[in-house]
């Protein structure tokens, strides 16, 4: 007898266009501290939105986790039946069933043809919120065999040292562990401007969903923001990068996500 396919979740009655939007921005972690507090308050109270939250996170994780050298198009493609199939779940419940067929059919595409982070680790923004935190310990020194990284670094990818290019001295450090992940966070200073520079360690972090792009020293960097915080997520050697700042201008946090220092910062 062939398996029945996967049933979709139930849709809440009194779901909305609007508070539809609310809850893909809380998966995509663009909810400030006080609108995601009120969005948890409501998903404790509600089985089936805490369903439907469930699964456009573990398929919105499927689809964002592609791998940068796939190509556009099949990317492109891949994405816009997502995004149909989310118009359709939301605006005609009887074709639900066949809504949720078609954005797991896109789920599929990227979990095999295009490999990336791994589903269900910690998001972007989770990790973003690290920096928030202050430091622990005090700001590690420059490295003397190699003036253009600090001497500390998270499985063999070391931290940059960027005083004497850019003018930002290390200021601390602090160490935190993100659903069993060790993350190492140097915090850097410039005048009145902060920087935080987290490292994740394990594989790639699922890229951010609606996240904006830049390209920097052959570098694809992504930025969204989150509690306020603009937050620049490239990798590094297959480790997620995350640098966030209250202060810092998008444009000097993409040189300084990107600066390779002639090489010697290993990428």
């Amino acid at each position: 007898m062939p398996a029945m396919p996967p049933q979709p979740p139930a849709m809440p009655d009194d779901l909305g266009d609007d508070e539809h939007a609310e809850l893909t921005a809380y998966v995509d972690g663009r909810l400030g501290a006080s609108e995601r507090e009120a969005v948890e308050s409501r998903l404790a109270a509600s089985p089936e939105r805490a369903a439907l939250v469930a699964r456009h996170r573990r398929a919105l994780q499927l689809v964002d986790a592609a791998a940068d050298p796939a190509p556009l198009t099949l990317r492109t493609a891949v994405q816009a039946q997502y995004e149909r199939a989310g118009r359709r779940l939301r605006r005609r419940p009887a074709i639900i069933a066949g809504a949720a067929a078609a954005l797991a059919a896109a789920a599929l595409v990227v979990a095999f043809i295009l490999p990336g982070g791994t589903p269900g680790a910690p998001t972007v923004s989770q990790a973003a919120q690290l920096g928030t935190r202050p430091p622990t310990a005090p700001a590690p020194a420059p490295d003397p065999a190699h003036p253009t990284l600090l001497r500390l670094s998270l499985q063999g990818v070391p931290f940059p040292n960027w005083l004497a290019k850019f003018g930002w001295s290390s200021a601390g450090v602090r160490t935190d562990q993100l659903d069993g992940r060790r993350v190492v966070t140097v915090y850097y200073r410039r005048g009145a401007s902060e920087v935080s520079y987290s490292i994740i360690g394990g594989a790639g972090l699922p890229q951010p969903g609606h996240a904006g792009t830049a390209t920097r020293e052959g570098s694809l960097l992504r930025t969204i923001r989150a509690d306020g915080r603009l937050v620049v997520t490239w990798r590094r050697e297959g480790h997620t990068c995350v640098l966030s700042s209250h202060t810092a201008p998008r444009q000097v946090m993409l040189e300084l996500a990107g600066w390779k220092g002639k090489g010697t910062v290993p990428f």
